[in-house]
């Protein structure tokens, strides 16, 4: 994903430096060190993508730590991710399209079963969700309970 944005951007906004992707981590403390060395180490970083859940906690929390303005854009719709986006401390997330992801693997599933052939990438479209947009994903997450 990292890499794919990457190369999107490149071609989109050329002018715009770009570091290669990094892997910050998944252990909270040992990726928010990672994140704050980055920023630490670029001072003209403005903007940061995570590819990981728990990256908005990451960025937004390195964000703080070096009292850094970060456009944030991170993974998945956790109440934690949503609060984040809704306080202005991170920009957006991806909203992974979780039933759809589930339904396509089942299907992909069915289809080796018979030895029919499937394609090696199956890319779903996956919404970027601003403050403007919270509301129908705090309303999933209400109704599974969570």
């Amino acid at each position: 994903m990292a890499a794919g944005f990457a190369a999107e951007m490149r071609k989109s906004f050329p002018s715009v430096r770009l570091l290669e992707p990094q892997l910050e981590g998944f252990e909270p403390s040992g990726a928010k060190a990672k994140a704050i060395a980055i920023l630490q180490g670029s001072p003209d970083i403005i903007g940061a993508f995570s590819t990981t859940g728990n990256g908005a906690e990451t960025w937004a929390g390195a964000a703080r730590t070096t009292q850094r303005n970060v456009k944030i854009i991170s993974m998945d719709y956790t109440r934690q991710n949503l609060d984040l986006v809704k306080s202005g401390a991170v920009y957006a997330i991806v909203a992974q399209p979780l039933y759809e992801e589930g339904a396509a693997v089942a299907d992909l599933g069915a289809r080796l079963a018979k030895k029919e052939p499937v394609e090696f990438r199956n890319v779903l479209a996956a919404k970027i969700v601003t403050a403007a947009d919270l509301e129908p994903y705090y309303e999933i997450l209400t109704a599974a309970g969570q």
